[in-house]
């Protein structure tokens, strides 16, 4: 039996951040970052740094773009907010509040949630997610605590959590995702600012086609588009031409019903035109790519 290649010879830092990528929501991210822990000959800590880094703002993105928009604040404040660096013990957004104790405490990180009306949050983990509910109710799936209940938050999965209800969490993703970033010598700043400028650039059928805050651009031509619009066609864009299941899609954008993601991939050929989006039935749907990609 042939023996198991060596781990890359990567600093322990870079190795947690590679482990956290490889358990991120997104399929791409997973994907990619798998290709470059498995890579043989064996790749320098120089060499991948940049690409970690990339992908670990994809994953902040992703996971601060659902928390901010479930609280009613922006990606930008939130990471702000998050950072290892800052000092500020609250957070305070349209539907609710959160609050970092182990900043008056000491500690590791535990933050509360209050939530002014009823909010839904998707848990991007790492790991489960357990949440102690100190007031009001909260519920996954099928299941539902009270005040003084603890509840299990599956990756993927969304907590319900009912107005004026109040949540105790532990390691939140998003502060999680920077301290890891940090111990793995990131800079913040830079990956922050990354994070919510984040652009994705493709070659598609109908031309390039590159994505950034509340916009898109194919073949010169810019196009707005809402929220939700922008984070499906975001999800396709980081497939590269892959086929992305319609659940996450609908995952991506905080879309209820197969109804409602339907409508948003009417409104997206509207903007953008036919031959960009295909549906390919039973798996999903995935962007036509420019021939020879």
């Amino acid at each position: 039996m042939a023996a198991c290649p060596p781990d890359p010879v990567w600093s322990p830092g870079l190795l947690e951040l590679a482990a956290l990528l490889l358990l991120a929501p997104q399929a791409e991210v997973r994907r990619r970052t798998g290709e470059i822990y498995q890579a043989r000959p064996q790749r320098s800590e120089a060499e991948v740094r940049p690409e970690l880094a990339r992908l670990t703002a994809m994953l902040l993105r992703a996971t601060a773009g659902d928390f901010a928009a479930a609280l009613g604040t922006t990606p930008a404040e939130l990471l702000q907010f998050c950072s290892p660096l800052e000092q500020a013990v609250a957070l305070t957004g349209e539907y609710g509040v959160k609050r970092r104790l182990d900043r008056a405490l000491g500690g590791s990180t535990l933050a509360t949630v209050e939530v002014y009306r009823p909010m839904r949050l998707k848990w991007s983990g790492p790991g489960t997610g357990r949440l102690f509910v100190l007031r009001g109710e909260a519920r996954v799936n099928e299941r539902t605590a009270g005040a003084n209940e603890i509840l299990l938050v599956p990756v993927g999965k969304a907590v319900h959590i009912g107005a004026g209800g109040q949540v105790l969490v532990r390691n939140p993703a998003v502060s999680n995702v920077l301290e890891v970033a940090r111990s793995a010598g990131l800079d913040l700043d830079q990956l922050m600012a990354e994070a919510v400028l984040l652009e994705v650039s493709v070659e598609t059928a109908l031309g390039p086609l590159s994505l950034s805050e509340g916009s898109a651009r194919l073949s010169q031509r810019r196009i707005r588009l809402s929220p939700a619009e922008e984070a499906v066609l975001r999800a396709l864009s980081e497939a590269g031409g892959r086929v992305v299941s319609r659940a996450e899609l609908a995952g991506a954008a905080h879309l209820k019903s197969e109804k409602s993601l339907e409508y948003v991939l009417v409104q997206l050929r509207d903007k953008l035109g036919d031959g960009l989006i295909a549906t390919i039935y039973g798996a999903g749907c995935a962007l036509e790519m420019r021939p020879g990609l």
